[in-house]
């Protein structure tokens, strides 16, 4: 899966060489945790790491753009609790 760095001018995409493919933000963060390797993850996954030095920024001036995320949902009209858990979500990420 390509990286993407927002450099001077745009941005540059690069497909490092891995061996370990996870589906899990609790195993990405255990891996890097772990010394495996580097990663690029999300922010807030990863701060709590970095604030506490147990995971150090490389290429702080080059950080990965901006992600949309899409919350899907079955039914058309929003309960009073998804609306809640979206608005909730929205402001941590």
């Amino acid at each position: 899966m390509p990286w993407t760095f927002t450099i001077p001018g745009g941005i540059a995409e690069i497909s490092p060489p891995g061996k370990l493919v996870v589906d899990n933000s609790k195993a990405y963060v255990a891996a890097g945790l772990a010394g495996l390797g580097i990663s690029q993850g999300m922010n807030v996954f990863l701060q709590p790491y970095i604030d506490r030095g147990l995971l150090t920024k490389v290429l702080p001036d080059n950080p990965s753009p901006e992600r949309k995320l899409s919350l899907l949902y079955p039914h058309r009209h929003l309960s009073h609790k998804v609306r809640v858990f979206t608005e909730w979500l929205e402001s941590l990420l």
